[in-house]
């Protein structure tokens, strides 16, 4: 039978960048760093000498930047360039220029047939990455909250797989505090015919965790949770200013015992 050989994590990598070592961004919208550790979770060693920054990931595949191009490393010989032949005249330039430089030349072991478990830790920060960068570009939704606080975390920076792993440390729970932000509901009208969903970061809402906001961010339409009371929902009061259902309520049985 016909064995297929199974992709390095370097070759894995290669692929969701879309075979380009010119691209630093791959079309999920996660930048090169983000997807060196969505693809090994497990570690990345990293060895950077002159201007070359080798990046070896958990099977012993390597992903090697040079200047501003990236490329797999070769299996055999140490050098960025994906070419077949060692004695290019190119591969043997750069191998001579790393190695006046002290960079290692001997090429690591890959283990072809790598398989190490994926934690609940390593699933979470996964999952935290997908639902954020899927959520890049919306206005309003779960994922938001999530991509808004990587990106706080991060301090701008594109990069969030660090952002990502410490979220995915503080377990599914975080959030309960109003550390992620939460959602509103609105009932313009008072009648319960035009609701209105959203999902912020203001001290006013009502706040949920993580493991919730990852649930509902793989939801494509804006529902009005069933776990979220009626007594919440934001409604406009005889000053048209919007306050919580059950406070109206209880403004008007006050007025009622004055009367």
């Amino acid at each position: 039978m016909l064995q297929i050989a199974k992709k390095s994590l370097a070759e894995q990598f290669v692929d969701a960048m879309g075979n380009d070592g010119q691209r630093w961004q791959a079309k999920s919208g996660l930048w090169f760093s983000d997807v060196l550790h969505y693809i090994s979770p497990w570690g990345i060693y990293t060895e950077q000498v002159w201007n070359t920054t080798r990046h070896v990931l958990a099977d012993g595949s390597a992903i090697v930047e040079c200047s501003d191009a990236w490329d797999i490393e070769h299996s055999e010989y140490r050098f960025w360039m994906a070419c077949a032949d060692p004695n290019d005249a190119d591969a043997l330039r750069h191998e001579r220029a790393v190695e006046q430089a002290g960079y290692g030349i001997r090429p690591s072991k890959i283990d072809c047939n790598f398989s190490a478990p994926l934690t609940e830790e390593h699933l979470l920060f996964r999952r935290i990455l997908e639902v954020a960068m899927a959520a890049k570009n919306d206005d309003n939704s779960p994922g938001t909250l999530i991509y808004s606080w990587l990106h706080n975390r991060a301090n701008g920076r594109h990069e969030f797989a660090d952002a990502a792993f410490e979220l995915a440390g503080n377990g599914t729970d975080f959030g309960a505090s109003g550390e992620l932000g939460g959602i509103n509901v609105y009932d313009e009208r008072g009648d319960g015919t035009d609701m209105y969903v959203e999902w912020t970061c203001s001290d006013d809402s009502t706040w949920c965790g993580l493991g919730y906001l990852l649930i509902e961010g793989t939801l494509d339409d804006d529902p009005v949770p069933n776990w979220f009371d009626q007594d919440w929902v934001k409604v406009r009061d005889a000053n048209n200013k919007l306050v919580p259902r059950g406070q109206l309520e209880y403004m008007r049985e006050e007025a009622a015992l004055r009367d």
